[in-house]
């Protein structure tokens, strides 16, 4: 096993993913199977529904001394066997093999016997740490190329302190899934046990042992596999140990069905798609529909529907009532973006022709002369996303995009504005919250993070945490630190906590505030924070046709009616309600209604239909559709059944038409679940892609096909 160098890593950076799961088959290739025992083979005893019994005999190791950071150590190897774990714990060998077992079971591991040997005189080297350090806050390290990753040797003194043998399992139990049809359970082997302590290894060279299986559930009936593909059986003989007695315990996955079969009315022709990626009231014209292509002349407004993630949300169509659609009627919505790592356009699915659609419920608004409400509790979001890292935090589902970061004494201390109008005067508390993530993480220290808060130059509070953990704390101040206009808010990183370095990401800060009923730009999104009868006087208005819905359900927003609109300087809006929980309302000018970014037709797909069957499937961008034919028709003159598949129309079957990875995902596992068999062997994706879903750093790089971003850990690369 070699060392890992800078270049090295620089290079398994490069190749990534693909690396990634080269090293992780062959970890996982299987010893060979045979009567007798040699050198690097594993003899199956016994395999049935009760248990699967086997043994192994374990190469002898080799020894290669090292000088790593000034100290020396003996690395071990095994022929067949791999270097890696935890950095910072004993670097050993280990390798790990897969068993089939019945659906159903669950596995216990017992060790049956072992024979070993005990040698003394050794000291072993940890597991190395791959780091990226902070790169010169001069340069952008994403445009120009700056990474230089960092390798250390830190021994865990939890472990490398206690005399005992280390891994204290000779076979566990690893992870359980489903390859195929085929259920499995992971068996890993640690034939090298070591005492920091003591300096000893214990080898062990032949081990027996035993998986036996219970049944939770009660056992269950087999539901017959379908036919395997010779290709897949090929692998799964390769890697199920038990290949032969395994084979007859694949069972079929339940279908994987959308939850109700009206959850796909929305793509029902015609059906057309409308974009938007900001929150609001949208109107859509008659020439906006009319440009569209729907026959606005000849349909029943009546039957407009509009769907969002597969449900239908309420409208308002005016003039719908003569069952025509005049050139001054139009529909109203309110339309919410989409707020996902990958994008934020939200899609609304327009139908007509069908039942009556879901209506906008009216409340009756006039203003009666309750108790006014004066201010309302008011949040603002402060958050850009210009640095990703995507080992930060080591979770696939967290947002790995910061807005910089701070790292003292070069960097040690950073400000973020925002423009607040029309604030409260009055005397209120405030809250402050931000999200920090740590990058630096010092053992010897707690907390190693530190960083003091400030508001216009007002200190208010302290933010203290440990290691690679993310910061989310909330502080209060007096609402006097605001101003009209322009506020800053500015972390300070004192390096006071002893660590030797103390380095984070800032992601976002919120501070919620009182506001007044003062409209900005025609418009105001304000909420009644207190039960009872309250009257609003909403002003700032530069017209007086004002309108106001209530949007607390935003898939069935409620249209305040006979609100009265007062002239002066400017023009007040003043409306009644009664509420028992906080509501959410929006108020504007006609002027100030919404456009979606496009309303599109949308072209049917079945990809949904259990009557589908492939071998295999290319996934493309429609830009590729043509492109790809030729190997589609080339894989079908080989005998394989072929389908090309637009990827858009896997958003729209899968993700509601939204832009998402996962869709892709869902697409593959429902196709394999559902579709006739022999199911999918094969899957071609034609199109680039890269992380930079939302162009935040704007290159423009169009993502064809998105990558399905998983966490991998570099040292398991070693």
């Amino acid at each position: 096993m070699f060392m890992p160098t800078d270049n090295w890593v620089r290079f398994l950076a490069r190749l990534g993913l693909a690396v990634f799961l080269l090293a992780s088959a062959m970890f996982f290739l299987p010893m060979r199977r045979s009567s007798a025992i040699g050198d690097d083979e594993v003899r199956l005893l016994r395999s049935d529904v009760q248990s699967i019994v086997l043994d192994l005999e374990v190469p002898a190791y080799s020894v290669e001394t090292v000088e790593i950071e000034g100290q020396t150590y003996q690395r071990l190897s095994i022929k067949g066997y791999g270097l890696g774990g935890t950095p910072g714990y004993p670097e050993l060998p280990q390798r790990g093999f897969l068993l089939g077992i019945p659906p159903g079971a669950r596995a216990r591991l017992v060790v049956l016997g072992t024979e070993s040997t005990l040698t003394r005189g050794f000291r072993i080297p940890p597991v190395p740490e791959i780091r990226v350090p902070i790169p010169d806050s001069s340069r952008d390290p994403i445009l120009e190329g700056l990474f230089d990753f960092q390798v250390s040797f830190n021994e865990n003194q939890a472990v490398y302190s206690r005399d005992a043998f280390f891994p204290s399992l000779v076979v566990e139990i690893g992870d359980s899934g489903c390859l195929r049809d085929q259920h499995y359970v992971q068996v890993l082997i640690n034939p090298v046990q070591y005492n920091p302590v003591t300096g000893e290894i214990k080898h062990h060279h032949y081990i027996k042992l035993q998986v036996s299986f219970s049944y939770p559930q009660g056992r269950l009936s087999l539901t017959p596999g379908r036919v395997e593909s010779s290709a897949f059986d090929t692998v799964l003989q390769n890697f199920i140990l038990n290949y032969e007695a395994a084979k007859a315990w694949r069972s079929r996955p339940q279908p994987k069905l959308q939850a109700t079969t009206a959850s796909l009315d929305y793509l029902t022709p015609p059906s057309y798609k409308i974009s938007v990626a900001q929150d609001g009231i949208y109107q859509l014209t008659y020439s906006d529909l009319q440009a569209a292509g729907l026959p606005v002349d000849s349909l029943d407004p009546r039957t407009f529907q509009l769907f969002n993630m597969g449900s239908e949300v309420a409208i308002y169509v005016e003039g719908e009532e003569d069952g025509k659609f005049d050139l001054s009627d139009y529909l109203l919505f309110y339309g919410q973006k989409m707020d996902t790592k990958y994008t934020n356009t939200n899609f609304y699915w327009l139908k007509y022709g069908e039942a009556n659609g879901l209506r906008m419920d009216a409340k009756d608004g006039t203003p009666e002369g309750a108790d006014s409400s004066v201010v309302f509790k008011n949040t603002v979001h402060l958050e850009e996303d210009r640095l990703y890292r995507s080992n930060l935090p080591m979770e696939e589902s967290a947002d790995h995009w910061y807005w910089n970061y701070y790292y003292p004494p070069s960097v040690p201390t950073q400000s973020y504005a925002t423009t607040l109008n029309n604030i409260s005067s009055d005397a209120h508390t405030c809250n402050l919250r931000a999200s920090i993530q740590g990058s630096s993480s010092d053992s010897g220290v707690y907390p190693d993070h530190h960083l003091e808060l400030y508001v216009n130059d007002q200190f208010v509070g302290d933010a203290y945490w440990d290691g690679q953990a993310e910061y989310m704390g909330e502080h209060t101040f007096p609402q006097s630190y605001l101003v009209e206009g322009n506020n800053v808010i500015r972390i300070e990183a004192p390096n006071d906590t002893g660590a030797s370095s103390d380095i984070g990401f800032i992601n976002w800060f919120e501070i919620d505030y009182y506001d007044t009923y003062t409209a900005e730009g025609d418009h105001l999104h304000f909420s009644g924070d207190e039960a009872g009868t309250w009257e609003y006087h909403v002003g700032g208005f530069s017209a007086s046709d004002i309108e106001v819905f209530d949007v607390t359900d935003p898939a069935n927003p409620i249209r305040i009616i006979n609100a009265v609109v007062e002239s002066g300087s400017s023009y007040t809006l003043k409306f009644q309600d009664t509420i028992s929980t906080r509501r959410e309302y929006v108020a504007l000018t006609t002027a100030q209604r919404l456009s979606p970014l496009s309303i599109v037709l949308d072209t049917p797909s079945d990809l949904h239909s259990t009557s589908n069957g492939a071998d295999y499937i290319i996934i493309t961008h429609a830009d590729f559709y043509d492109e790809v034919l030729p190997l589609a028709n080339h894989r079908a003159a080989q005998g394989l059944r072929t389908m090309v598949v637009d990827v858009q129309d896997v958003y729209d079957e899968f993700s509601y038409g939204v832009f998402d990875p996962q869709a892709i995902h869902d697409f593959l596992a429902y196709a394999y679940a559902n579709w006739i068999a022999p199911v999918p062997s094969y899957v071609l994706l034609v199109g680039d892609g890269n992380w930079d879903f939302k162009d935040n750093l704007g290159i423009g790089e169009t993502n064809y096909i998105p990558p399905y971003l998983a966490m991998v850990d570099f040292n398991m690369l070693g």
